[in-house]
Protein backbone atom coordinates (compact mmCIF):
# COMPACT_ATOMS: atom_id res chain seq x y z
CA UNK A 1 0.00 0.00 0.00
CA UNK A 2 1.49 3.27 -1.39
CA UNK A 3 -0.74 5.74 1.01
CA UNK A 4 -0.27 5.87 4.55
CA UNK A 5 -3.84 4.65 6.96
CA UNK A 6 -6.19 6.92 8.43
CA UNK A 7 -4.20 9.42 9.82
CA UNK A 8 -5.64 10.97 13.15
CA UNK A 9 -8.69 13.11 13.11
CA UNK A 10 -9.32 12.36 9.53
CA UNK A 11 -12.48 10.42 8.65
CA UNK A 12 -13.36 7.80 6.49
CA UNK A 13 -13.56 8.12 2.89
CA UNK A 14 -17.54 7.48 1.55
CA UNK A 15 -15.39 6.01 -1.83
CA UNK A 16 -19.08 5.50 -4.03
CA UNK A 17 -19.76 9.24 -3.52
CA UNK A 18 -16.36 10.18 -4.49
CA UNK A 19 -14.90 7.94 -7.01
CA UNK A 20 -18.79 8.75 -8.56
CA UNK A 21 -17.18 12.74 -8.01
CA UNK A 22 -14.15 12.08 -10.00
CA UNK A 23 -15.87 10.26 -13.12
CA UNK A 24 -18.02 13.08 -13.61
CA UNK A 25 -14.69 15.31 -13.45
CA UNK A 26 -13.50 13.48 -16.34
CA UNK A 27 -9.98 12.32 -14.22
CA UNK A 28 -10.94 8.42 -15.24
CA UNK A 29 -10.19 6.87 -12.12
CA UNK A 30 -9.35 3.36 -11.37
CA UNK A 31 -8.93 1.15 -8.61
CA UNK A 32 -5.48 -0.46 -8.03
CA UNK A 33 -3.77 -2.09 -5.02
CA UNK A 34 -6.48 -4.47 -4.46
CA UNK A 35 -8.82 -1.78 -4.10
CA UNK A 36 -7.11 0.26 -1.52
CA UNK A 37 -6.29 3.18 -3.83
CA UNK A 38 -7.84 4.99 -6.83
CA UNK A 39 -5.16 6.01 -9.32
CA UNK A 40 -5.57 9.08 -11.82
CA UNK A 41 -3.30 10.97 -14.40
CA UNK A 42 -1.94 14.25 -12.11
CA UNK A 43 -3.19 17.11 -13.59
CA UNK A 44 -1.10 19.56 -11.64
CA UNK A 45 2.07 17.86 -14.00
CA UNK A 46 0.20 17.31 -16.81
CA UNK A 47 1.93 13.46 -16.71
CA UNK A 48 -0.04 11.10 -18.93
CA UNK A 49 0.21 7.64 -16.84
CA UNK A 50 -2.34 7.13 -13.50
CA UNK A 51 0.95 7.82 -11.36
CA UNK A 52 -1.46 10.18 -8.69
CA UNK A 53 -2.69 7.50 -5.88
CA UNK A 54 -5.39 8.63 -3.44
CA UNK A 55 -6.09 6.22 -0.23
CA UNK A 56 -9.36 4.61 -0.70
CA UNK A 57 -9.79 5.16 3.19
CA UNK A 58 -9.55 8.69 3.86
CA UNK A 59 -8.24 10.78 0.33
CA UNK A 60 -4.45 12.02 0.97
CA UNK A 61 -3.01 11.09 -2.23
CA UNK A 62 0.49 11.52 -3.83
CA UNK A 63 1.78 11.96 -7.25
CA UNK A 64 4.81 9.62 -7.56
CA UNK A 65 6.02 12.00 -10.53
CA UNK A 66 5.84 15.18 -9.44
CA UNK A 67 5.78 14.45 -5.67
CA UNK A 68 2.84 17.05 -5.02
CA UNK A 69 0.63 15.60 -2.37
CA UNK A 70 -2.14 16.16 0.26
CA UNK A 71 -4.95 15.53 1.92
CA UNK A 72 -8.47 15.38 0.69
CA UNK A 73 -9.33 19.07 1.21
CA UNK A 74 -5.91 20.07 -0.57
CA UNK A 75 -7.13 17.54 -3.93
CA UNK A 76 -10.83 18.97 -4.05
CA UNK A 77 -9.05 22.76 -4.26
CA UNK A 78 -5.63 21.86 -6.49
CA UNK A 79 -7.14 19.50 -8.61
CA UNK A 80 -11.19 20.08 -8.66
CA UNK A 81 -9.74 23.65 -8.64
CA UNK A 82 -12.76 24.77 -6.16
CA UNK A 83 -13.61 27.61 -3.57
CA UNK A 84 -12.29 26.79 0.38
CA UNK A 85 -15.95 26.65 0.68
CA UNK A 86 -16.46 24.85 -1.62
CA UNK A 87 -14.08 21.99 -0.80
CA UNK A 88 -15.99 22.06 2.42
CA UNK A 89 -18.69 21.09 0.78
CA UNK A 90 -17.41 18.22 -1.19
CA UNK A 91 -15.41 16.90 1.88
CA UNK A 92 -18.27 16.70 4.44
CA UNK A 93 -20.37 15.10 1.17
CA UNK A 94 -17.34 12.64 0.58
CA UNK A 95 -17.56 11.54 4.13
CA UNK A 96 -19.90 11.15 6.88
CA UNK A 97 -18.36 11.36 10.66
CA UNK A 98 -21.43 10.52 12.18
CA UNK A 99 -22.42 7.42 10.31
CA UNK A 100 -20.17 4.70 10.93
CA UNK A 101 -22.75 1.78 8.57
CA UNK A 102 -22.52 3.57 5.63
CA UNK A 103 -21.27 1.52 2.62
CA UNK A 104 -17.57 1.58 1.89
CA UNK A 105 -17.72 -0.81 -1.27
CA UNK A 106 -15.35 0.61 -4.12
CA UNK A 107 -16.50 0.42 -7.72
CA UNK A 108 -15.52 -2.14 -9.82
CA UNK A 109 -12.49 -1.56 -12.40
CA UNK A 110 -15.01 -2.48 -15.11
CA UNK A 111 -16.77 -0.08 -17.95
CA UNK A 112 -20.11 0.94 -17.04
CA UNK A 113 -22.84 -0.30 -19.29
CA UNK A 114 -22.52 -1.99 -22.49
CA UNK A 115 -21.12 0.63 -24.74
CA UNK A 116 -18.55 -0.55 -27.97
CA UNK A 117 -15.38 1.36 -27.93
CA UNK A 118 -14.68 2.88 -31.41
CA UNK A 119 -12.04 5.13 -32.68
CA UNK A 120 -12.93 8.66 -33.18
CA UNK A 121 -14.49 9.86 -36.42
CA UNK A 122 -11.51 12.07 -37.51
CA UNK A 123 -9.29 8.68 -37.35
CA UNK A 124 -7.74 7.87 -40.78
CA UNK A 125 -5.19 5.52 -41.21
CA UNK A 126 -1.27 6.40 -42.01
CA UNK A 127 -0.64 5.22 -45.91
CA UNK A 128 0.85 7.32 -48.44
CA UNK A 129 -1.12 10.45 -48.17
CA UNK A 130 -0.25 10.89 -44.82
CA UNK A 131 0.94 14.41 -43.87
CA UNK A 132 5.13 14.33 -43.54
CA UNK A 133 5.16 16.01 -40.00
CA UNK A 134 2.90 12.81 -38.77
CA UNK A 135 5.67 10.56 -40.22
CA UNK A 136 8.76 12.31 -38.98
CA UNK A 137 7.07 12.03 -35.22
CA UNK A 138 6.70 8.65 -35.59
CA UNK A 139 10.01 8.00 -37.23
CA UNK A 140 11.91 9.76 -34.29
CA UNK A 141 9.99 7.73 -31.89
CA UNK A 142 11.12 4.27 -34.26
CA UNK A 143 8.35 3.60 -35.77
CA UNK A 144 8.61 3.47 -39.44
CA UNK A 145 5.82 4.01 -41.68
CA UNK A 146 5.25 -0.04 -42.25
CA UNK A 147 5.11 -0.98 -39.02
CA UNK A 148 2.69 1.93 -38.44
CA UNK A 149 0.44 0.38 -40.81
CA UNK A 150 0.68 -3.15 -39.93
CA UNK A 151 0.04 -2.06 -36.50
CA UNK A 152 -3.07 -0.09 -37.43
CA UNK A 153 -1.78 3.49 -36.33
CA UNK A 154 -3.24 6.29 -37.26
CA UNK A 155 -4.20 10.31 -36.99
CA UNK A 156 -6.10 13.00 -36.72
CA UNK A 157 -6.13 16.17 -38.33
CA UNK A 158 -8.76 17.76 -36.83
CA UNK A 159 -11.11 18.15 -33.78
CA UNK A 160 -10.35 17.09 -30.58
CA UNK A 161 -7.62 15.04 -31.69
CA UNK A 162 -5.61 16.86 -34.16
CA UNK A 163 -2.20 17.03 -34.25
CA UNK A 164 -2.20 13.58 -32.90
CA UNK A 165 -0.58 10.12 -33.63
CA UNK A 166 -3.46 7.73 -32.55
CA UNK A 167 -2.18 4.22 -31.92
CA UNK A 168 -5.01 1.65 -31.13
CA UNK A 169 -5.16 -1.09 -28.75
CA UNK A 170 -6.28 -4.11 -29.66
CA UNK A 171 -6.56 -7.48 -29.92
CA UNK A 172 -8.32 -10.90 -31.17
CA UNK A 173 -10.03 -8.44 -33.19
CA UNK A 174 -11.40 -6.22 -30.32
CA UNK A 175 -10.54 -2.57 -29.92
CA UNK A 176 -9.56 -1.88 -26.05
CA UNK A 177 -8.60 1.68 -26.19
CA UNK A 178 -6.48 3.86 -27.76
CA UNK A 179 -3.18 6.63 -27.06
CA UNK A 180 -3.51 10.21 -29.28
CA UNK A 181 -0.37 11.40 -28.13
CA UNK A 182 0.21 14.90 -29.70
CA UNK A 183 2.75 15.37 -32.25
CA UNK A 184 3.23 19.22 -31.04
CA UNK A 185 5.78 20.26 -28.90
CA UNK A 186 4.18 23.63 -28.01
CA UNK A 187 0.57 23.69 -26.85
CA UNK A 188 -1.60 25.65 -29.46
CA UNK A 189 -3.15 28.26 -26.60
CA UNK A 190 -0.31 29.44 -24.68
CA UNK A 191 2.81 28.24 -26.87
CA UNK A 192 4.68 27.26 -24.20
CA UNK A 193 6.40 23.76 -24.19
CA UNK A 194 3.69 20.80 -23.90
CA UNK A 195 5.45 20.04 -20.07
CA UNK A 196 5.18 23.62 -19.62
CA UNK A 197 1.62 24.42 -20.48
CA UNK A 198 0.14 27.45 -18.43
CA UNK A 199 -3.96 27.28 -19.13
CA UNK A 200 -6.50 26.76 -17.09
CA UNK A 201 -8.11 25.55 -15.85
CA UNK A 202 -6.95 22.04 -18.07
CA UNK A 203 -3.56 22.01 -19.21
CA UNK A 204 -2.69 20.95 -22.90
CA UNK A 205 -2.71 17.28 -22.41
CA UNK A 206 0.14 15.20 -24.50
CA UNK A 207 -2.17 12.09 -24.00
CA UNK A 208 -6.23 11.58 -24.96
CA UNK A 209 -7.71 8.17 -24.26
CA UNK A 210 -11.31 7.61 -24.13
CA UNK A 211 -13.29 7.22 -21.14
CA UNK A 212 -14.92 3.83 -19.49
CA UNK A 213 -17.93 5.00 -20.24
CA UNK A 214 -17.25 5.40 -23.74
CA UNK A 215 -16.73 1.58 -23.60
CA UNK A 216 -12.80 1.84 -22.85
CA UNK A 217 -11.10 -1.35 -21.09
CA UNK A 218 -7.65 -0.57 -21.44
CA UNK A 219 -6.46 -2.64 -18.09
CA UNK A 220 -7.98 -5.81 -19.87
CA UNK A 221 -5.32 -6.39 -22.30
CA UNK A 222 -1.87 -5.42 -23.00
CA UNK A 223 -0.54 -3.96 -25.89
CA UNK A 224 0.86 -5.62 -28.83
CA UNK A 225 -0.64 -8.85 -27.46
CA UNK A 226 -1.42 -10.38 -30.43
CA UNK A 227 2.24 -9.89 -32.33
CA UNK A 228 4.03 -10.74 -29.35
CA UNK A 229 1.69 -14.16 -28.50
CA UNK A 230 1.89 -15.44 -31.73
CA UNK A 231 6.47 -14.87 -32.02
CA UNK A 232 9.29 -16.91 -29.44
CA UNK A 233 11.87 -15.77 -28.19
CA UNK A 234 12.56 -13.06 -25.10
CA UNK A 235 9.46 -11.32 -23.81
CA UNK A 236 9.57 -7.41 -22.39
CA UNK A 237 7.61 -5.61 -20.23
CA UNK A 238 7.03 -1.97 -20.85
CA UNK A 239 4.86 0.70 -19.85
CA UNK A 240 3.76 2.72 -23.10
CA UNK A 241 2.79 2.08 -26.71
CA UNK A 242 5.43 3.35 -28.04
CA UNK A 243 8.05 1.70 -25.57
CA UNK A 244 6.83 -1.53 -27.25
CA UNK A 245 6.55 -0.07 -30.63
CA UNK A 246 10.57 -0.10 -30.10
CA UNK A 247 10.54 -3.94 -29.78
CA UNK A 248 7.48 -4.92 -32.05
CA UNK A 249 7.49 -8.58 -31.49
CA UNK A 250 8.66 -8.96 -28.37
CA UNK A 251 7.33 -6.04 -25.98
CA UNK A 252 4.46 -5.40 -24.52
CA UNK A 253 2.86 -2.24 -22.99
CA UNK A 254 0.97 -2.51 -19.10
CA UNK A 255 -0.65 1.26 -20.18
CA UNK A 256 1.00 2.69 -16.83
CA UNK A 257 3.27 1.54 -14.40
CA UNK A 258 1.20 -0.95 -12.60
CA UNK A 259 -0.92 -4.18 -14.13
CA UNK A 260 -4.04 -5.28 -13.32
CA UNK A 261 -4.91 -8.79 -12.60
CA UNK A 262 -6.21 -9.25 -16.45
CA UNK A 263 -3.11 -8.02 -17.60
CA UNK A 264 -0.53 -10.43 -15.22
CA UNK A 265 -2.62 -13.54 -16.45
CA UNK A 266 -2.03 -12.71 -20.09
CA UNK A 267 1.33 -11.59 -19.92
CA UNK A 268 2.02 -15.11 -17.14
CA UNK A 269 -0.21 -17.36 -20.41
CA UNK A 270 2.70 -15.35 -22.98
CA UNK A 271 5.95 -15.82 -20.71
CA UNK A 272 6.16 -19.86 -20.76
CA UNK A 273 9.44 -20.44 -21.52
CA UNK A 274 10.50 -17.62 -22.65
CA UNK A 275 13.15 -15.32 -21.18
CA UNK A 276 10.61 -12.46 -19.46
CA UNK A 277 12.16 -8.89 -18.70
CA UNK A 278 10.85 -6.34 -16.85
CA UNK A 279 11.62 -2.60 -18.05
CA UNK A 280 9.54 -0.41 -16.78
CA UNK A 281 10.43 3.65 -16.61
CA UNK A 282 12.90 4.49 -14.00
CA UNK A 283 10.63 6.49 -11.34
CA UNK A 284 9.55 5.66 -8.28
CA UNK A 285 6.19 4.45 -9.55
CA UNK A 286 7.70 2.48 -12.22
CA UNK A 287 10.41 0.62 -9.41
CA UNK A 288 7.28 -0.13 -7.36
CA UNK A 289 5.15 -1.12 -10.32
CA UNK A 290 7.66 -3.50 -11.34
CA UNK A 291 8.15 -5.32 -8.29
CA UNK A 292 4.62 -5.93 -7.96
CA UNK A 293 4.79 -7.28 -11.51
CA UNK A 294 7.69 -8.84 -10.80
CA UNK A 295 6.21 -10.72 -7.34
CA UNK A 296 2.67 -11.67 -9.73
CA UNK A 297 5.06 -13.44 -11.98
CA UNK A 298 6.81 -15.17 -9.69
CA UNK A 299 4.01 -16.30 -7.60
CA UNK A 300 2.54 -18.21 -11.06
CA UNK A 301 6.03 -19.57 -11.34
CA UNK A 302 7.31 -17.31 -14.62
CA UNK A 303 10.63 -16.98 -13.89
CA UNK A 304 11.69 -12.80 -14.40
CA UNK A 305 14.41 -10.68 -14.83
CA UNK A 306 14.05 -6.60 -14.36
CA UNK A 307 16.06 -4.39 -16.29
CA UNK A 308 18.33 -1.04 -14.05
CA UNK A 309 17.30 1.39 -16.79
CA UNK A 310 19.20 4.80 -15.85
CA UNK A 311 17.44 7.96 -14.40
CA UNK A 312 15.65 9.89 -17.34
CA UNK A 313 15.44 7.39 -20.06
CA UNK A 314 13.08 4.63 -20.82
CA UNK A 315 13.45 1.44 -22.93
CA UNK A 316 11.76 3.93 -26.13
CA UNK A 317 14.06 6.92 -25.82
CA UNK A 318 16.93 4.83 -25.04
CA UNK A 319 16.63 2.27 -28.13
CA UNK A 320 19.40 0.95 -30.27
CA UNK A 321 22.49 -0.78 -28.39
CA UNK A 322 22.08 1.04 -25.20
CA UNK A 323 18.64 -0.61 -24.41
CA UNK A 324 19.90 -3.90 -25.60
CA UNK A 325 22.95 -3.58 -23.13
CA UNK A 326 20.25 -2.89 -19.65
CA UNK A 327 18.22 -5.89 -21.06
CA UNK A 328 20.79 -8.14 -21.60
CA UNK A 329 22.01 -6.90 -18.23
CA UNK A 330 18.85 -7.34 -16.48
CA UNK A 331 18.68 -8.76 -13.04
CA UNK A 332 17.26 -12.49 -12.02
CA UNK A 333 13.88 -11.19 -9.74
CA UNK A 334 13.90 -13.98 -6.60
CA UNK A 335 10.47 -13.87 -4.73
Amino acid sequence: MRIPPVPDGETLLNINAFYTWLNEENLQPEMVEDDTEIAICCPICSDDRPRLYISADHGGWICFHCHESGNLHQFLMEIGEVTGSKAMSLRMEFTDPDDEEFERIPRPDKPPVDAVLELPASFKHIDDSTPQEYLWYLEARGVSKELAIARGIGYSTSGKYAWRIIVPVQSDGKLFSYIARTILTQCPSCRERINGCVCTPRKFPKVLTPLKKEGAQPRHTVYNFDAVNSSQGRLIIVEGVFDALRYPNEAVAVLGSSASTTQVALIAGMARGRDTIIALDPDTAGYLGAIKIADALASKLVPVRVALLPRGEDIGSLGGVWAEIYLSNAKRYIL
